[in-house]
């Protein structure tokens, strides 16, 4: 006979649980770990070189009329008129290439640009 104390059916009941310990350790090793992968928005000012386009300096048409012997008033003043919305139109130019290069303040929240007065600058609604 068997000289076995602790019986056959308890030991094969001992050889199963060891058996499914060892599949189970075995089955967690077989799955990698999940990784939960987060994307982070980080915002840091950068400093970025502004390039200006060139502003074309008008040319004056009032020294050519004034010039000219016999010139009539009403030419004078067309060419001054002339000269004062070319240079209207140059100032403009600089102005807008100028404040696209307005240098911006890293610790100003509000989002304003230097020297931008409210009545210059555009509402959300399209008024100003």
């Amino acid at each position: 006979m068997d000289n076995n104390p602790i019986g056959t059916a308890t030991l094969a009941a001992a050889w199963a649980i060891l058996l499914m310990v060892i599949l189970a350790a075995l089955q967690g090793c077989a799955q990698a770990p999940r990784r939960v992968v987060t994307t982070t928005r980080v915002e840091v000012p950068v400093v970025v070189p502004c390039r200006r386009p060139p502003v074309a300096r008008p040319a004056l048409s009032i020294p050519h009329v004034i010039a000219q012997p016999g010139a009539q008033l009403g030419a004078k003043a067309a060419a001054i008129q002339a000269d004062l919305v070319a240079w209207m139109t140059y100032a403009l130019g600089l102005e807008a290439v100028d404040g696209a290069c307005a240098p911006i303040d890293p610790l100003d929240q509000s989002g304003a640009q230097p020297g931008a007065t409210p009545s210059r600058r555009p509402s959300g609604d399209g008024q100003q």
